[in-house]
């Protein structure tokens, strides 16, 4: 048995040395021959083949995940865009509605004052109608009763002419003021349909972004198929492999994101190492100063509220209470603070206190733009220590994650 045995092992070797090459992408060779130089350089070729499969189908991921990420933060930038425009249509009705009512009292103290001259020319009409008669020279009052009629005359005259004055400066202050309702209710108008215009480049951007990330699922659930098989692993051995290789991949972009001054890894020690000559860039945020006792009270509210809602989605122009955009979070937040902010990142820059990036703390708001508070697209509140609260994008739920995450704010503001 033991003789039978070692005989099936050694006839079994060549089978499965086989098996072996086929499963490498190599051609079977004989256990009993010497593989020749013909033999080497297929498999070579063979597993150079794999390996090009393998990044192939790895990029393919990474190409696809990259595509949905913009797509997302192209559709934050619509949302926000569209949060803008509501903004500036608020304003102009309250421009409007405003103008209209100085223009109807304007209108008011025009008919007010017509009534008036229209009073003192009835009176005017009165008080010379003895000079139609001649008769009043030799009337019993004589020139003494003459004389007073002048002088009442006189009088309403000039009268009727301050109150002609007057109304044709109403009329002309009226006129104005109609001009300038007429012009905020047409700025109305345009701004109304700017914003019907952002509200379908958000619905649209945001339903591009949520079609990707559903094909992306499905392209990656097939790629990652395809990658078991080139790596000869199972599919859950693959998927699980390429997460850890995406969070290696975020780790890196974390590091190549974050300013090169020397300073230490998120969040800082109470002791940093002292910084080497400042390099081009933007500077790493420092730990926060102590807060006015008052301040901090408002800031721990807003801190304390936004990291409540961590966890709930993002939706566009979403401002609660369990769905979210980016100012929206900030709006609310601050709200909860004691502090009132429009829900667009870029009246929330305007209305606050600019600040330089390395001077924000605890509490500030830091924005993105792509060239200036004109062009100001997202919104986060900053935590201290490195870390903010932000509502992100599309297919994305409010997180704490580093200022380094993504790219580097571009601007700051404290809330005041």
């Amino acid at each position: 048995m033991r003789l039978g045995t070692d005989r099936g092992a050694r006839r079994a070797a060549p089978l499965l040395a086989a098996a072996a090459m086929v499963l490498a992408g190599a051609p079977a060779v004989h256990a009993d021959e010497t593989p020749t130089a013909q033999d080497v350089r297929d498999a070579q070729v063979a597993v150079t083949a794999k390996a090009d499969d393998v990044a192939r189908i790895r990029a393919r991921i990474a190409a696809a995940t990259e595509r949905v990420d913009d797509l997302a933060a192209s559709a934050a930038q619509a949302a926000e865009a569209y949060n803008g425009a509501q903004y500036a249509l608020e304003e102009a009705e309250a421009t409007a509605r405003s103008a209209d009512a100085a223009s109807r009292t304007a209108v008011g103290d025009v008919e007010k004052q017509r009534l008036v001259v229209e009073r003192l020319t009835v009176a005017g009409v009165s008080a010379r109608a003895p000079y139609n008669r001649m008769r009043t020279l030799f009337s019993d009052g004589g020139p003494s009763s003459l004389l007073g009629h002048m002088s009442a005359y006189n009088a309403v005259g000039d009268a009727s002419r301050a109150a002609l004055a007057t109304y044709a400066s109403k009329r002309a202050v009226a006129a104005s003021l109609k001009q300038r309702a007429d012009a905020a209710v047409a700025r109305r108008e345009k701004l109304a349909a700017t914003a019907a215009e952002a509200k379908k480049d958000a619905e649209k951007a945001v339903a591009g972004a949520a079609a990707a990330r559903a094909e992306l699922q499905r392209d990656r659930d097939q790629l990652i198929r395809e990658l078991a098989h080139a790596e000869g692993i199972s599919v859950k051995v693959a998927r699980t492999r390429q997460k850890a290789l995406e969070r290696l991949a975020e780790q890196a972009q974390l590091a190549a994101n974050r300013p090169q001054t020397g300073t230490p890894t998120l969040p800082p020690t109470d002791s940093p190492a002292p910084a080497p000559a400042p390099r081009p860039g933007p500077a790493p945020l420092p730990r926060p100063d102590a807060d006015p006792p008052k301040q901090a009270k408002g800031v721990e509210a807003a801190i304390r509220f936004a990291l409540e809602q961590v966890g709930e989605p993002y939706v566009w122009a979403g401002a609660g209470p369990d769905v979210w955009d980016c100012s929206g979070l900030t709006m609310r937040a601050w709200q909860a603070g004691g502090k009132g902010l429009p829900h667009f990142s870029g009246a929330q820059y305007a209305s606050s206190s600019p600040i330089a990036v390395p001077e924000a703390r605890r509490g500030d708001l830091l924005f993105w733009s792509r060239g200036g508070p004109d062009s100001i697209y997202h919104v986060a509140l900053y935590l201290g220590d490195g870390w903010m609260v932000e509502a992100p994008r599309p297919g994305k739920n409010v997180q704490v994650v580093s200022v380094y995450s993504w790219t580097a704010p571009d601007l700051a503001a404290r809330v005041r």
